[in-house]
């Protein structure tokens, strides 16, 4: 009698230990995308911000030096800049979107 109740039990823990084991995997597999995911957010987050770190390092220096006389040149800032940032923006956007 009471081999047959342990025979119960043990058939019922392991029963029990792979549906914990499949639901650990699936809850790991679940992770394991949302992680992937916000990893491939976080670097693109990074490119963009060393772009415009560096852009506006550049575009500081192109000024100052141009008002303190370190540049000669009469290019207008305004309108190159803008066809800058125009053109870093049609261009993330196609290696985003996969046609690069």
């Amino acid at each position: 009698m009471n081999d047959e109740r342990f025979e119960k039990l043990e058939k019922s823990v392991e029963v029990l230990r792979e549906r914990i084991e499949d639901f650990g995997r699936t809850v790991g597999d679940k992770v394991e995308g949302k992680v992937g995911e916000l990893n491939r957010k976080h670097n693109r987050i990074n490119k963009d911000g060393l772009f415009w770190g560096l852009a506006f390092i550049v575009a500081g220096t192109v000024w100052l030096g141009k008002s303190i006389g370190w540049f000669y040149f009469n290019i207008p800032i305004a309108p190159t800049a803008l066809i800058i940032i125009g053109l870093y923006i049609v261009l993330s956007g196609n290696k985003r979107s996969g046609n690069s």
